[in-house]
């Protein structure tokens, strides 16, 4: 996958393999197949649920889930998550969309945690929260790889990361702390 997840193909893999594409075939059905094997061997989506769920509040607990994701997604061993990733941006290939579905119900289990004895303020919408903070962690990390800026942040240093965390403590406080106001 040295020239990305798009790139891939059976004739790819079995030059890399050194095996025979007609074994592939066999074996896995296809590059669907090859993928589906992958993503089942591997750790694609870090699993979040019990940062959450040992959270204090209804704060810190979004504020773990967004935080530990993105420190997870900018590590060198997530590669292949950050890969998959870009490539689900791109187009809704049936392998795309199976090799995400496991972080969609990853992404399910850890919001149930979140909310699981929680109460929300009337006016927070908490998934919708989420997949804001989400996806700005996750437009960074995605970053990291190709050594640009984003919005004046460095998705390469710990400076910004931090101030990154810093922001969404902030954020998940102020929208989702009671106010004595």
């Amino acid at each position: 996958m040295r020239e990305g997840l798009a790139a891939v193909g059976i004739n790819a893999i079995a030059a890399e393999s050194g095996a025979d594409k007609v074994l592939i075939y066999r074996y896995f059905g296809g590059l669907d197949g090859v993928l589906a094997a992958i993503a089942s061997e591997r750790r694609l989506w870090p699993e979040l649920e019990e940062q959450v769920r040992g959270a204090s509040s209804l704060a810190a607990a979004a504020r773990a889930y967004a935080s530990t994701l993105g420190s997870e997604l900018r590590q060198d061993g997530a590669a292949l998550t950050r890969e998959v990733l870009r490539a689900s941006l791109g187009r809704a290939r049936a392998t795309i969309v199976e090799l995400t579905a496991p972080r969609e119900a990853e992404h399910g289990r850890v919001t149930a945690a979140v909310r699981e004895g929680r109460t929300p303020p009337p006016f927070i919408d908490v998934e919708a929260l989420l997949a804001l903070l989400l996806s700005g962690v996750t437009l960074l990390a995605l970053a990291r790889d190709g050594g640009e800026r984003v919005f004046g942040l460095d998705p390469a240093s710990n400076t910004d990361w931090k101030r990154v965390d810093r922001v969404l403590g902030t954020i998940t406080r102020a929208l989702l702390e009671p106010s004595d106001v």
